[in-house]
């Protein structure tokens, strides 16, 4: 699995999965021809982004999750405040799978002992608490099901 070879830094992947959830917010509200090219391989790169953080944080059924790493990747979400604003502001432009890694990453950070600290940078952002409430708005069940558990 390519995904277990791949070790990027943790402070590395929370600023590559800023950038491209950026470039997708971007790519999707652009006007461009070609701005769905651009919005898929920034989608594409942010899900593989995601499934890597989900993996250090949560693990999965052949690999358990690496705690080490995971207090890393909170420390840099933390610090990095961008990357939870990015995350929600493209959240939804992504598929339905990719959604659910950002509800199960955004809900692991919230969990973490700096779980304290990530909900500061949550709350200093009002914009990230009116877009996960406004989603009941949305018609899509599965996408208020998804905010739900971030809240």
């Amino acid at each position: 699995m390519w995904l277990l070879s791949c070790r990027s830094a943790p402070e590395e992947l929370i600023g590559s999965a800023t950038l491209s959830a950026m470039k997708l917010k971007d790519a999707m509200e652009g006007d461009e021809i070609d701005c769905h090219v651009k919005a898929k391989m920034a989608s594409d790169l942010l899900d593989g982004e995601l499934r890597e953080l989900k993996l250090i944080l949560i693990g999965d059924a052949e690999r358990e999750h690496d705690e080490d790493r995971g207090a890393r990747v909170a420390a840099a979400a933390i610090e990095q405040h961008e990357f939870v604003t990015s995350l929600i502001s493209c959240l939804s432009f992504l598929p339905l799978e990719t959604q659910k890694n950002v509800s199960h990453v955004f809900a692991n950070l919230a969990r973490r002992p700096e779980g304290c600290a990530f909900a500061a940078v949550v709350a200093q952002d009002a914009a990230i608490l009116s877009s996960l409430t406004a989603a009941y708005k949305d018609e899509r069940a599965d996408f208020a099901l998804l905010c739900g558990i971030m809240l």
